[in-house]
């Protein structure tokens, strides 16, 4: 049925969304290079182009693409968030790291960021600034009733964290969330389960 809207920058948006969702490849990588032709100016543009070439398995061309959409986006978190997810999949884990900690410096609000790099944190061994980061991340995620990532677990990690610091007595509350938060997303946790069987028995 999208063939027959009229063609515009609307259309080709949709189609190549679609397709670097559902069917990526080369299709998907022609359909939004088409995109940023038509808007060159735009960061969307780029930001599906990125989309399109991380599905075709040109994490280079992706970070390419990503870094063009920051540009032309300054203020907004996620097209770092896709450069540093890019970045990583070349084992540019620096770099990747350098481009969440810019995203949450440009948009100190977006919890999505804050939990991204509580995990590039976690990852590095640096735990007290990862707690820190999941912590902020569950804060703003409460405060604004919609997040982009489980929460469950967040408070999964922020207690395997905490517990990994010897801070039991804060670890159990986390774990308790973690639970109660799969239960709401509809999910299942079982780490968290487990985590929270072995502090209560």
């Amino acid at each position: 049925w999208a063939e027959r809207i009229p063609p515009s920058y609307e259309r080709e948006l949709w189609r190549a969304t679609c397709l670097s969702t559902l069917r990526p490849g080369p299709e998907a990588v022609e359909a939004a290079r088409k995109l940023t032709q038509m808007k060159p100016e735009a960061a969307l543009s780029y930001f599906i182009a990125s989309t399109a070439y991380l599905g075709a398995g040109n994490a280079e061309k992706a970070a390419e693409m990503a870094s063009k959409a920051t540009e032309r986006a300054p203020r907004s978190a996620m097209p770092r968030l896709m450069l540093a997810n890019a970045l990583r999949l070349q084992g540019k884990f620096p770099e990747s790291h350098a481009a969440l900690v810019k995203a949450t410096e440009v948009e100190p609000d977006a919890a999505i960021a804050r939990y991204y790099l509580g995990l590039s944190l976690q990852g590095h061994g640096v735990l007290e600034e990862a707690s820190r980061s999941f912590e902020k991340a569950l804060e703003i995620a409460q405060r604004q009733g919609a997040t982009h990532f489980s929460l469950s677990d967040a408070h999964f990690r922020l207690g395997s964290i905490r517990l990994g610091l010897g801070r039991k007595d804060t670890a159990l509350p986390a774990f308790r969330s973690a639970v109660e938060a799969a239960r709401t997303e509809g999910s299942w946790n079982p780490q968290a389960h487990l985590a929270l069987a072995n502090l209560l028995f």
